[in-house]
C-alpha cells in the first residue's frame, strides 16, 4: 500500500514539474518573440483621461513604459489599484532617459460606462488611454500572458524590457539599471 501512495506522489510531482517546466518556457519564448518585437500606440485613436499626465513627460526620453489592461481584466480593479503605482512613477520622473509612462485600458463593453465615469473624475497623474476600439490591439501582436502586459518601449517603438516592475523586483532593478546606464 506504501509503495502505490509514493509510485502517485512521484508521478503527481512529476505532473506538476514538468507543467510548470512546459509553462515557464512558454513564457520564455514568448518573451524572446516579443522583445523582438516594434509596438506602436496609437494614441490618436483612444480616449486620453489623466489628471496631470503632461507633467510626466520628459519630451527628449528615450524610454517609455506601456501598461496595458485588456478586455479580460477586471477594469474596476485596475482603476482601484493605480495609485499603487504612483511611487515607482514619481521615482521614473528623475531619470531624463524617461519619457513616460502610458496605461492603456480596453475594458469590456459591459464595463465601458463605468470606467469611463471613474476615468472622468480620477486624479492620477498619468496619461491613460481608453482603447474603446481594440486600436491597440490591433495593430500590435501582444502576448495573451497578462504578465507581458507591462512593457518598456524605446524612441524607435522596439521593445527593451518585458514584466512589471510592481509585481517583480529583478525587473524592477533591470529597469533602473536600463534608465542609469543606457
Amino acid at each position: 500500500m506504501k509503495t502505490r501512495w509514493s509510485f502517485l506522489i512521484i508521478v503527481c510531482l512529476f505532473v506538476f514539474f514538468s507543467c510548470n517546466c512546459k509553462k515557464d518556457k512558454q513564457i520564455e519564448d514568448d518573451v524572446k518573440q516579443f522583445m523582438s518585437s516594434i509596438v506602436l500606440v496609437p494614441k490618436d485613436k483612444m480616449l486620453y483621461f489623466g489628471g496631470l499626465g503632461h507633467r510626466s513627460v520628459h519630451e527628449s526620453g528615450k524610454y517609455s513604459m506601456v501598461v496595458f489592461t485588456d478586455s479580460a481584466a477586471c477594469s474596476t480593479c485596475t482603476l482601484n489599484n493605480l495609485y499603487i503605482w504612483e511611487p515607482l512613477l514619481d521615482s521614473l520622473r528623475n531619470y531624463k532617459k524617461y519619457r513616460e509612462t502610458i496605461f492603456i485600458m480596453s475594458p469590456s463593453k459591459k464595463d465601458l460606462p463605468h470606467v469611463k465615469k471613474v476615468l472622468s473624475g480620477c486624479n492620477f497623474d498619468y496619461s491613460i488611454y481608453l482603447d474603446t476600439c481594440h486600436a491597440f490591439e490591433k495593430i500590435n501582436d501582444i502576448p495573451n500572458n497578462s504578465m507581458l502586459h507591462t512593457f518598456i518601449i524605446d524612441n524607435k517603438d522596439s521593445v527593451v524590457l518585458v514584466g512589471n516592475p510592481l509585481n517583480n523586483k529583478k525587473i524592477r532593478s533591470l529597469l533602473f539599471d536600463y534608465l542609469e546606464k543606457r
